[in-house]
Order: C-alpha cells, then sequence, then structure tokens
C-alpha cells in the first residue's frame, strides 16, 4: 500500500524548489520577466480605476452642472416674482417731486396740502 511520498523524496522536493527559487531570484532575466509582470499587472489596475474614477467624475460634473442651471432658472423666477409683487405694493403709492424734504415732517399732510393747492380736493 502506498501512502504518498516517503520523508526523503519531500526533502528531496523540498530542495529542489529552494534551488529552483534561489537561481531564479539569481538570473536577471527571470527578474526583468517577473518585474515586467508586476508592472503591467499595476499599470492595468490603475488603468481601470482611473477609468472608473473618470467616469464618476463626469457623472457628479453633469449633475453640478444640472443644478447650477436649475438654481439660476429658479433665481430668475424668484427675481420675477419678487419684482412683481414690489409692483403691486406699489400700485397706489403717490409721488410728488419738487418739495423739499424736512426731518419729522408728517408727508400725509404734505400730500394733502399739494392737492388742495392743485386744485384736486
Amino acid at each position: 500500500m502506498v501512502r504518498g511520498k516517503s520523508r526523503q523524496q519531500e526533502e528531496s522536493i523540498e530542495d529542489c524548489v529552494k534551488r529552483v527559487f534561489e537561481e531564479s531570484w539569481l538570473d536577471p532575466t527571470i527578474l526583468a520577466g517577473l518585474a515586467n509582470l508586476i508592472k503591467d499587472s499595476v499599470v492595468s489596475e490603475l488603468k481601470s480605476a482611473l477609468a472608473r474614477n473618470t467616469e464618476v467624475i463626469e457623472k457628479l460634473e453633469a449633475s453640478l452642472r444640472e443644478k447650477d442651471e436649475r438654481i439660476a432658472s429658479l433665481e430668475r423666477k424668484l427675481e420675477d416674482k419678487q419684482d412683481a409683487l414690489e409692483q403691486y405694493q406699489r400700485r397706489q403709492n403717490l409721488r410728488i417731486f419738487g418739495i423739499p424734504e424736512n426731518n419729522n415732517e408728517d408727508t400725509d399732510q404734505i400730500a394733502i396740502e399739494v392737492a388742495a393747492k392743485s386744485g384736486s380736493t
């Protein structure tokens, strides 16, 4: 009955692997090949991450532009509404020009006097 590798075979395989490993590290072509494989793998991963991040950034920029346009539109609408409300509040105001202003004067009384002098009352 074969129970697997004997102790001696395991040691010889281990020694063989160690020898191959040590010789591989001493061979510059193998080291250069490993370095190139690692470099290519890292570059590939970085390019992939960069592409994903670029896509996310472009989506965020588009979303920001849409929001900026929406804010500008709402600001214009708000300014128009404010102007309309101010015009509505001034619809019954009366402006009188050419009369000097004084501190603590009663503008209602002045308007009545001007109207009386102009013959409007």
